[in-house]
């Protein structure tokens, strides 16, 4: 914590990122991971410099692996204000970062937030489609996801993986509602 105050007192912010990127390098103990994460996300917050703000999506990627969190998903919208470049950015780190995870409703979490940027922000279907079906590779029977890929193939006019979405999902997972 001393060093990294002099550091960025001194503004040697890179030397306190090097510092940083050495430890986690390292293997440590998840939850000491995650602290030095979020200490090296705070210092970063603000610079503006392109290869802080690398540093920043990546860091951040790799936290939100961890622990996805509503703040973590807010710190990121206000980080990027919906540039399509950051966020392309930050779901290729997401995409890296996942190898390492096991869990599979973190997982699941993960895809859902992939598809919401690349459906609701970066208007990308054919990935929101692909994240939608990784999801439906964890959890088979989950409608949400079953829809957003169909529809998503639907209008990149996909028409055969429409088909094979129907031929592999549990129809009578449906609901009434849900048929509408």
């Amino acid at each position: 914590q001393r060093v990294e105050s002099l550091c960025v007192s001194n503004g040697l912010t890179n030397l306190m990122g090097e510092l940083y990127e050495s430890v986690l390098e390292r293997p440590i103990a998840a939850n000491i991971r995650k602290s030095l994460l979020e200490r090296y996300l705070g210092m970063l917050n603000g610079q503006t410099d392109n290869q802080a703000r690398d540093t920043f999506l990546r860091i951040h990627a790799q936290l939100f692996c961890i622990s996805p969190s509503p703040y973590l998903a807010t710190l990121l919208e206000k980080f990027t204000a919906k540039d399509e470049s950051a966020l392309r950015t930050w779901t290729g780190y997401i995409e890296e970062a996942m190898s390492e995870i096991e869990d599979s409703s973190t997982k699941i979490k993960l895809y859902a937030t992939l598809t919401h940027i690349f459906l609701d922000i970066l208007k990308d279907d054919e990935n929101a489609a692909e994240s939608a079906k990784n999801i439906l590779n964890l959890d088979p029977s989950s409608v949400v996801a079953f829809k957003t890929c169909f529809s998503c193939n639907e209008r990149r006019e996909d028409y055969f993986e429409c088909c094979e979405l129907f031929k592999s999902f549990p129809i009578d997972k449906f609901t009434s509602e849900d048929r509408k």
